[in-house]
């Protein structure tokens, strides 16, 4: 459970405004498209307790694969979900 406060943690508090240069650049294309999907997995496996078809693992990478990939897809098109670049 710690890791998703970890994650919403880095970007309330601004994690980027202390990287220069190149380390900004890479944290902003990669650290969210890394970062979230781990976050949501972690959520999904609280909650495999109350919801049964989530007790396997590869239903849950599956989940996470749809989401993610779908975000990604709908960023191509123009539509930001979960977030937008700002530079």
């Amino acid at each position: 459970m710690g890791i998703n406060l970890i994650i919403p943690s880095a970007h309330i508090f601004r994690l980027d405004s202390y990287l220069i240069r190149d380390l900004f650049i890479l944290y902003y294309s990669y650290a969210s498209d890394i970062l979230v999907p781990i976050a949501f997995y972690f959520l999904l496996c609280v909650n495999d307790i109350q919801i049964r078809f989530l007790k396997k693992w590869y239903v849950k990478a599956l989940i996470i694969f749809a989401l993610t990939t779908s975000t990604e897809i709908m960023q191509a098109l123009g539509v930001y979900i979960l977030g937008v670049i700002l530079m």
